[in-house]
């Protein structure tokens, strides 16, 4: 008498394709994982690097609330380096668009006041990033992920907010 493996050699033959099928599959789980990590390693590094933008457009802010020009300078020329970034937007204290990276400064004037975004920051100062969900804008139709900072005078008068909203393909 043989054993099972001799005796029944199609049995043998889907257990040699099921340890395989699992070492397979083990190792796809364990690629998987990794990618995770490298994905949530990239999107932490894309938010720090956003907050500090977004940190010194604030500071630019508090300067030049009077100046709207040189917000719009100032936002465009920083955005231009940063292939992550759909936008960098400065929204004034009544969620009026005042300037806007884009070529063309298509969101100017646009009232965003209704966004949760903007309402988050309009009852107490927060010096934490808001980071919303995907939306839809309503500019051009593109989602795109915001990052909001408020803006806040030392007296804690609300001035606005900075929104950087980050492209989903990065």
């Amino acid at each position: 008498m043989g054993t099972l493996y001799t005796d029944c050699p199609c049995i043998a033959g889907v257990l040699l394709l099921f340890n395989r099928y699992q070492s397979r599959f083990s190792l796809a789980q364990e690629h998987l994982g990794n990618l995770a990590l490298v994905h949530d390693e990239n999107l932490l590094l894309q938010i720090s690097t956003i907050e500090s933008i977004a940190r010194a457009t604030v500071d630019e802010v508090r300067i030049n609330i009077n100046h709207p020009d040189e917000l719009q300078d100032y936002v465009t020329s920083v955005a231009q380096d940063l292939p992550q970034l759909r936008t960098i937007v400065v929204v004034d204290h009544t969620g009026i668009i005042i300037a806007d990276s884009r070529p063309g400064t298509p969101a100017m004037g646009i009232d965003v006041g209704d966004r949760d975004y903007f309402l988050v920051h309009t009852e107490e100062p927060l010096d934490s990033l808001f980071i919303d969900d995907p939306i839809l804008s309503r500019v051009d139709a593109l989602w795109s992920l915001p990052i909001t900072l408020g803006v806040w005078t030392d007296d804690n008068e609300f001035l606005g907010i900075v929104i950087a909203s980050l492209d989903p393909i990065y």
